[in-house]
């Protein structure tokens, strides 16, 4: 059991590695063409400005890896206000709580799950604009599901739809 959790731990290194070099490029190509584009600026602005105040919620399934993910939104006053994300395991354990969860991840990747979220999250609530979320190198997966996470969640808060929002990727 050691031994495949090692190797499982080894290709997730590995892949982080890769996908966080990957994203490392893209990441400063979308910053250079987004800089000049002041006027996209004012109407994500406006976007923002359309939410209806309120709670969204997002699930995902149980993953491959044993997790699924809930995402809560809070809008006040047509902003992103608050937003909360937790992974749980089958038996319903928070994966920000499984010490040994997050420490393998930092020893891999350099970050934890917990340390990752925080960014992404506190980047959200200032900006409301998932493209101006920047990846968290060692975490490029979980940055990219957070900004898809979260578009979803800001066309539900522009409805109005405060329904749980059932997400796959």
């Amino acid at each position: 059991m050691l031994k495949k959790r090692l190797l499982s731990s080894a290709l997730l290194f590995t892949s982080f590695i890769t996908l966080a070099a990957c994203g490392n490029n893209d990441e400063a190509a979308d910053n250079k063409a987004a800089e000049p584009a002041t006027e996209e600026t004012g109407s994500n602005a406006a976007d923002a400005e359309a939410l209806k105040d309120g709670e969204y919620k997002l699930e995902t399934p149980m993953s491959d890896n044993g997790w699924r993910t809930e995402v809560v939104m809070t809008v006040t006053d047509g902003k992103v206000a608050d937003i909360n994300v937790e992974s749980y395991d089958k038996d319903d354990n928070k994966k920000s709580e499984d010490e040994e969860y997050q420490k393998n991840m930092k020893a891999e990747s350099g970050t934890s799950s917990n340390e990752a979220y925080e960014q992404l999250t506190k980047q959200f609530v200032e900006t409301g604009d998932p493209d101006k979320v920047d990846v968290v190198s060692g975490a490029t997966h979980t940055s990219e599901s957070f900004k898809k996470q979260t578009k979803a969640l800001l066309d539900a808060a522009k409805a109005g739809d405060t329904s749980v929002i059932k997400f796959e990727e």
